[in-house]
């Protein structure tokens, strides 16, 4: 995420155009990336050419949520997954491969 900040930060000074900076993260997937029904970011990336719209659309205020305070996720153990796992009767199960855990 700091190293893609970087390149937009160095591309934008280097005189490279906003717009083809933004189109080239924007819509960048990420399977680990933390969604629900009120995100609509797909990866770090696209969160960075989103912001970027804001700013070309002459926004400068972001209206954050943080009434609910940082959340604990578990990461699935299985090499090569990176899953999220999810509680589910009393266990918790990796959507990505399938792998579960109960206590």
């Amino acid at each position: 995420t700091e190293a893609v900040g970087r390149l937009i930060s160095v591309a934008i000074r280097s005189g490279i155009d906003i717009e083809s900076v933004k189109k080239q993260v924007k819509g960048i997937r990420c399977i680990t990336c933390i969604a629900d029904a009120e995100t609509h970011v797909l990866s770090c990336p696209d969160a960075m050419g989103k912001a970027i719209d804001f700013y070309l659309n002459g926004s400068n205020k972001f209206d954050l949520d943080i009434t609910s305070g940082p959340r604990s996720i578990m990461i699935c153990p299985e090499d090569g997954c990176g899953g999220i796992m999810e509680p589910e009767g009393g266990c918790y199960v990796c959507r990505n491969c399938g792998y579960s855990k109960c206590s």
